[in-house]
């Protein structure tokens, strides 16, 4: 995918969480895969949103621990993920 984006672009990609994973979880993989792809794609920016959900357990409080459906902290917590990843991906070079 990150092959086929235009010239003159960014990609912007956020790590999935899951509240019951461990690392051999398909979503913990990917979340590392995608860090990794920020050191290799310069036009890569990443919301990592897997480490700033399990940082604050309590934007999950009477979830499933996975969706913050209905809490407050856990809406407030994802959009300024994906606040400051758009505002870093704007330092960043595109492609």
């Amino acid at each position: 995918m990150l092959q086929t984006v235009p010239e003159g672009h960014r990609v912007i990609l956020m790590t999935p969480h899951d509240g019951s994973a461990d690392a051999s979880y398909n979503s913990e993989k990917l979340a590392v895969y995608e860090r990794s792809l920020v050191n290799q794609y310069k036009y890569v920016t990443l919301a990592d949103w897997n480490t700033l959900a399990k940082a604050h357990p309590e934007a999950f409080t009477g979830t499933d621990g996975t969706h913050f459906g209905g809490n407050e902290v856990g809406g407030a917590l994802y959009a300024q993920c994906i606040n400051d990843a758009l505002k870093a991906a704007e330092k960043t070079p595109t492609k």
